[in-house]
């Protein structure tokens, strides 16, 4: 069995660079890369090649137009001794500050970009993915350019991106009337997160509802003095499109059912989609300590009672995956600890 392609295991580097350009700022460089060879199974399973159908494939790239085929038939063999193994690779910069005029501030900035070739996947993945079907390592056509059938099986993706960009501030000062405060805001924001199974078919779903979201915010405070203390989050969810919010049914469109009339008969994609609304949600304590052991605890969440976003997903009106649709909850808690002697 020849394996001399796992020679490229030794390849694979990691390090990092840390510079105090001035004695209140840190910047820190990283690389690293990982290899992950395919499996044994992957490259010489001798299962025996069988024929299957897989059903409602649209074809966006059939010579009459795009077409909805109801049943494709397919060749069931996995093994594929061509895989090569996945590189995976990473770089982040990270710059910190902490200003000597302010004391109690700090500030952070981190870029970090992730990316993956040649990972293996299963050509079955894509299959009821209408862009996929433009390769010719997934689709079989005839001279006339009429989709005859697909491959399954084990091959190298080409590769997967994501880079987003992280924004961090603190502060924290006090006082004897005061007691102790301290501020934290976070900002988090994709800038790139897209698939490229193969080569010039990109799929991205940023900013809807199968992906991450494009950017997100969070507000926290924290306040400490004698025997109270308290906090409270925000949290600052951005709006994003639900492309497959309603399927509109052959009944609907003859019918002229809503938006559904806005769909011809033979149009072979019917799907509805929502533009979803932000949401920021604010959640608060405050615990009171009467001795080292005995304390009072009250707690809020949604204490503004914000409505989750009117969407549909998973069979329901909101986005469970996202938010919380149960409104606004208060809770109170005495906790009282015994400490052995």
């Amino acid at each position: 069995v020849p394996l001399k392609r796992y020679k490229e295991a030794d390849h694979a580097p990691n390090f990092g660079v840390v510079y105090y350009p001035l004695s209140n700022l840190r910047i820190t460089a990283n690389f690293s890369r990982a290899i992950q060879q395919p499996l044994l199974s992957q490259l010489y399973d001798a299962l025996l090649d069988s024929e299957w159908k897989v059903y409602d494939i649209l074809d966006l790239y059939d010579p009459d137009g795009p077409t909805k085929h109801d049943a494709v038939p397919y060749r069931y063999s996995w093994q594929n001794e061509d895989l090569k193994a996945a590189v995976g690779e990473s770089h982040s910069l990270r710059a910190k500050w902490w200003p000597q005029f302010v004391d109690g501030l700090e500030m952070e900035l981190s870029y970090i970009s992730t990316s993956i070739k040649n990972q293996t996947e299963r050509t079955a993945l894509y299959f009821t993915e209408p862009l996929a079907l433009k390769s010719t390592e997934l689709a079989n056509r005839n001279q006339r350019g009429d989709l005859v059938s697909l491959n399954f099986g084990y091959f190298n993706a080409h590769l997967r991106q994501s880079t987003t960009l992280d924004a961090h501030a603190s502060y924290r000062f006090g006082t004897p009337w005061l007691g102790t405060l301290e501020a934290r805001v976070h900002h988090h924001r994709k800038l790139k997160d897209y698939n490229e199974p193969f080569e010039g078919v990109v799929l991205s779903s940023l900013g809807t509802a199968l992906s991450p979201d494009k950017h997100r915010t969070t507000l926290q405070v924290y306040w400490d003095r004698d025997k109270m203390s308290a906090s409270m989050i925000a949290r600052y969810t951005p709006g994003y499109l639900n492309e497959f919010a309603h399927l509109c049914s052959v009944q609907q469109k003859l019918n002229q059912v809503g938006r559904c009339a806005d769909f011809a008969q033979s149009n072979p994609s019917s799907w509805i989609s929502l533009d979803v609304a932000s949401l920021t949600v604010v959640d608060a304590t405050f615990k009171y300590r009467f001795t080292s052991n005995f304390e009072l605890q009250f707690s809020g969440l949604n204490i503004f009672d914000r409505f989750s976003p009117l969407t549909v997903r998973s069979g329901l009106p909101y986005d469970p995956s996202r938010w919380n649709g149960r409104g606004r909850i208060f809770s109170a808690s005495l906790q009282y600890m015994v400490h052995p002697k």
